[in-house]
């Protein structure tokens, strides 16, 4: 097994989402941010606590753009896959 291997050491914790429209008003950066903050809401945590960020192919938001606007410090992971949802 690869020590780059997240098996048994992340967890979901949190859900966020925002209401889905076609004409919100606002970027699908601040989006990505306000669905990640509501995630870490749910979660009882903190933004600064979030040390990995998994996005999808279909996202144009890139990760660490994310983290940084989040408040994130320090990021231990980032991953890039498929469909579009976040997970902190």
């Amino acid at each position: 097994m690869s020590d780059r291997t997240i098996s048994g050491k992340t967890a979901i914790v949190g859900i966020g989402a925002t209401e889905f429209s076609k004409h919100s008003g606002r970027s699908e950066m601040r989006l990505a941010v306000e669905a990640v903050l509501a995630a870490c809401a749910d979660a009882g945590i903190a933004p600064a606590e979030v040390d990995g960020i998994s996005t999808y192919t279909m996202d144009n938001n890139p990760e660490m753009e994310v983290h940084r606007l989040i408040g994130g410090k320090a990021v231990s992971y980032t991953h890039l896959t498929l469909p579009t949802i976040y997970s902190v």
